[in-house]
């Protein structure tokens, strides 16, 4: 376990990163992709919900949605375009959005985590019936770590409850300065932080000499 250097790099600029003020809370949807994402699920109905709230809404959605959803992407970028309060964001690297946004709305995609752990600000996520089957985890049994952790960090997002969004994003945010669950899910997930890189290049330095040692061992044997 040597850690995470994508995120210590992300850590090392959230520090020195200074948010330009908006006087708007940013929103930022920011969901996976395939039959369960967030935006498939529960598209208009969602969107209406932030565009009502007055707040600046960012919509990210995961590259892979613009291939594996495209008919619904497609749908959903012509019926609510650009404008002063509503964006689409398409950026190779994530940092700014996310070092702006006040708060996320997801649904299993471990960007959640970034922003929570990285910037330890708040998340709301979707039940939105996973299936693993498409993913990298179809092999897994039992419930993700990343799922049931979300249950502790972030309030979860109804069809029934949209229409109170407002009140969700603004509690979420209240009350994401009161709690340290945040850090206590840190600890189980991401060792050595600010320290992988370093970790990660000895290791691979010693496990360089090692293979060179059986290597000769090897050719030791064979000249025998």
């Amino acid at each position: 376990m040597v850690g995470i250097p994508y995120m210590d790099t992300m850590l090392k600029h959230a520090k020195n990163y200074k948010r330009p003020e908006t006087g708007l809370t940013t929103v930022l949807l920011s969901p996976s992709w395939g039959a369960s994402c967030l935006l498939v699920k529960y598209g208009e109905l969602l969107i209406d919900g932030l565009i009502a709230t007055g707040y600046n809404i960012i919509i990210r959605p995961h590259p892979q949605s613009f291939t594996a959803d495209k008919e619904t992407i497609d749908r959903l970028m012509a019926k609510y375009p650009d404008s002063e309060k509503l964006h689409w964001n398409k950026d190779n690297n994530n940092f700014d959005v996310l070092a702006r946004s006040d708060i996320m709305i997801s649904d299993y995609s471990a960007i959640m985590y970034d922003f929570a752990f990285i910037f330890n600000k708040p998340v709301i996520y979707t039940n939105a019936q996973f299936k693993k089957d498409p993913y990298d985890a179809w092999c897994l049994e039992g419930e993700l770590w990343m799922l049931s952790t979300i249950r502790k960090i972030g309030k979860e997002l109804k069809k029934e409850n949209v229409g109170q969004i407002k009140e969700l994003i603004d509690s979420s945010i209240k009350e994401s300065k009161e709690t340290d669950i945040i850090d206590e899910a840190r600890k189980e997930t991401w060792c050595n932080i600010g320290k992988s890189s370093e970790l990660i290049a000895d290791y691979l330095i010693k496990k360089l000499a090692k293979l060179e040692e059986q290597k000769k061992a090897v050719k030791k044997e064979a000249d025998a």
